[in-house]
């Protein structure tokens, strides 16, 4: 049995789904013997992108971004002249104004020479976000099975705003579908959306495959104060659905009562407009490889989350961070953030609202919570049985289900 995987960005810099797409497509090799295909964005140099030969990959060198083109050498005045008059920017930012699925044609294109060059697919399987992946599939997909996996909610999405056409795109891409595996924060959306009984029948509900025991022991480093608390997020911030603004409002206030906690920022964390502000006991590290993002979560004494302002959207994060067994500060935006269902049950968690505001009582709470929860960890075992079905087997076993039943069906039909 042959798959191919349409996804975003490959290794080594994996965002969170096509991160999950490797851990599912690695326990059907070697669990089932599944021969893996996967097509996505090269996110690195090619030397860098060399893994090991599980899969055959194939990558979409040119990112759709007009922003690439410009010589990273310039001086800015010459970038932003370079950006409104060159006509290779221009057209490029027209287009993917005008058109609501810019990387729709690329992944077509794509996906076409995959298929010609692997003609044995049994099965194709679109990883939205990017949504292009799933227009694309739909669009090529031809006599092969198309599982849609949605990750994040599509005609729902917060930058959609309920806009009609996305929802219309939706509904026809839904019904081109073999199946369709979504969160089951989306899930519990469509059921409450009343699809037609021929709609529901294909949906199936996977939680986030992130419950995996950690790989070796990775050594400490400099970052990791012996004399205070170290408080580590790791991912990506946004001003709107996930702004840090609260918490470092909140440490600040720790700052200034002299507690003895640090918060390290790792990741792509979009914090200039913060720079001015921030207080000394928190230390941005920016980017840094998979390796050493697990290093931080694997030292770090307390992990901090910030939930999103969406309910259907939760930071797959979460689940990882509860896998690593450390303590957690939670910092939900909305009374129905979707962590609270996961972290509810979790032995060493505080989750703060940020509707309750900064005052005495929240600080305390966070003090007493970093102060008496620096060396608690929790055994793997006891989150594998709080959470089995967030682990890739219970994910990948789920998906392998679903495929043999499709090509059974086929099988039939043909």
């Amino acid at each position: 049995m042959k798959i191919l995987w349409v996804t975003n960005d490959l290794k080594p810099y994996t965002n969170a789904n096509s991160a999950i797409v490797y851990k599912i497509s690695r326990y059907l090799y070697h669990k089932y013997g599944i021969k893996v295909v996967l097509l996505g964005y090269q996110s690195a140099s090619i030397v860098e992108s060399k893994q090991n030969e599980e899969f055959t990959t194939y990558y979409i060198k040119e990112q759709y971004n007009y922003k690439k083109l410009i010589p990273p050498s310039l001086p800015t005045y010459l970038k932003i002249l370079y950006l409104i008059f060159h006509p290779s920017c221009l057209i490029r930012r027209i287009l993917r104004t005008l058109t609501r699925y810019p990387q729709c044609r690329e992944y077509q294109r794509h996906i076409r020479t995959v298929l010609l060059k692997e003609p044995d697919i049994d099965c194709i399987l679109c990883v939205a976000s990017p949504y292009d992946t799933i227009c694309a599939g739909v669009k090529e997909h031809g006599s092969i099975p198309l599982i849609s996996y949605k990750l994040d909610p599509w005609g729902s999405h917060y930058l959609h705003k309920n806009d009609i056409r996305y929802k219309k795109d939706e509904d026809l891409a839904d019904s081109q579908c073999a199946y369709i595996l979504v969160t089951p924060q989306i899930y519990q959306e469509y059921k409450s959306l009343k699809q037609p009984n021929l709609l529901l029948h294909k949906i199936r509900s996977c939680e986030f495959p992130n419950i995996e025991k950690p790989n070796g022991i990775v050594e400490k480093e400099a970052w990791c104060s012996q004399n205070m608390r170290n408080c580590v997020f790791v991912g990506q911030l946004y001003d709107d659905i996930r702004s840090p603004a609260f918490l470092f409002n909140l440490f600040n206030k720790l700052n200034i009562n002299q507690i003895p906690v640090l918060l390290h920022i790792v990741g792509n964390s979009k914090t200039q407009k913060y720079q001015s502000t921030l207080s000394p006991n928190v230390i941005l590290h920016g980017r840094v490889s998979p390796k050493k993002a697990s290093a931080y979560i694997q030292h770090a004494d307390i992990l901090v989350n910030i939930g999103n302002t969406i309910p259907n959207q939760m930071p797959s994060k979460v689940i990882e961070y509860i896998a690593s067994g450390k303590p957690i500060l939670n910092i939900c935006k909305i009374a129905q953030c979707p962590t609270l269902r996961y972290l509810e049950k979790y032995p060493a968690s505080l989750t703060i609202m940020e509707a309750e505001g900064i005052n005495d009582k929240t600080l305390s709470k966070v003090t007493d919570f970093c102060m008496t929860n620096k060396h608690k960890d929790i055994s793997f075992e006891e989150i594998k049985n709080l959470y089995p079905k967030c682990t890739p087997e219970y994910v990948g076993d789920t998906i392998f289900h679903i495929i043999t039943s499709i090509i059974k069906n086929k099988r039939k039909c043909g």
